[in-house]
């Protein structure tokens, strides 16, 4: 299994002022307590250069990392990515795998850096039969967060759950591979022409996966798809029990790192005292 993350700096911004590298360390530690993970899996973080260089050279992220890393069984690999211009131009990057090999028994897992990891979740993934594509689903698909600027508002996509674009997992196929560049494509076509979308690329996703994907695949047409347990995640909680969920999502508006990394903190503050009322009972 391959599970990979995304984090990169602006061209006109310095990286040791991106809060987006603060919450990489976060979500790194949530992977190696939680992830479960093994020697047949790999971690790989699609970086610009700039980024990975601030991280390199500052002693205490550099040395961090690293020290989370001692003997970690599974494969972490850092994969450079252009320097982005806009923050279009760095999230299509999740799409754009096309370094990683591309084996048709491979399992590729997407996270967002603002998903902590609270409970092992390769059982999900690693029995269902491939080619597939597993979604997370929230809110609305006609809201304008989702496809409700993309799609027409017509029967067959009322009443259906939204996606995440900030959470996916799939297997090798040419229709994933087709859908991606489409959505990459889409997304970029609009930052050129138009106002970018709030939630920038995530209403082509959903566009894309409900009219290429999941309404295809009710007649056969492509590969399975499913949905994660809505009960397996919630978004933007802090103080709740934790030991049934496998994933806590701190959305919000894109690009803006300070919103992330202060729900994070918060999460962190207010379980910590949690524990700590546990262990006095």
């Amino acid at each position: 299994m391959i599970i990979y993350t995304l984090l990169f700096t602006l061209k006109d911004k310095d990286p040791k002022n991106n809060r987006y590298v603060n919450m990489f360390c976060t979500w790194l530690v949530f992977l190696l307590a939680h992830g479960e993970l093994t020697a047949s899996d790999k971690v790989l973080v699609l970086i610009d250069k700039p980024t990975l260089d601030y991280i390199e050279s500052s002693q205490f992220m550099g040395d961090f990392i690293m020290t989370l890393l001692e003997d970690v069984p599974f494969e972490f690999l850092f994969e450079i990515i252009p320097s982005p211009a806009t923050l279009t131009e760095g999230i299509v990057e999740r799409y754009k795998f096309k370094k990683i090999t591309q084996s048709e028994s491979e399992v590729y897992v997407f996270f967002d850096l603002d998903i902590c990891i609270l409970n092992p979740f390769k059982h999900l993934l690693e029995d269902i039969p491939k080619p597939f594509i597993y979604y997370m689903p929230e809110g609305h698909l006609l809201d304008n967060d989702y496809a409700g600027q993309t799609v027409s508002h017509t029967e067959v996509f009322q009443n259906r759950p939204g996606l995440s674009a900030g959470w996916f997992a799939f297997s090798s196929h040419p229709d994933v591979q087709t859908c991606f560049t489409k959505i990459a494509h889409l997304a970029l076509q609009q930052e050129q022409t138009s106002t970018p979308f709030y939630t920038l690329d995530q209403p082509f996703f959903n566009k894309v996966m409900y009219e290429d994907i999941i309404l295809r695949q009710m007649d056969g047409d492509t590969i399975p798809n499913f949905f994660l347990n809505p009960e397996l995640f919630t978004n933007n909680t802090y103080n709740c029990e934790i030991k049934d969920l496998l994933f806590m999502n701190f959305c919000g508006e894109p690009g803006n790192d300070m919103i992330h990394y202060e729900k994070m903190v918060k999460f962190l503050g207010i379980q910590y005292l949690a524990l700590l009322k546990r262990k006095e009972t």
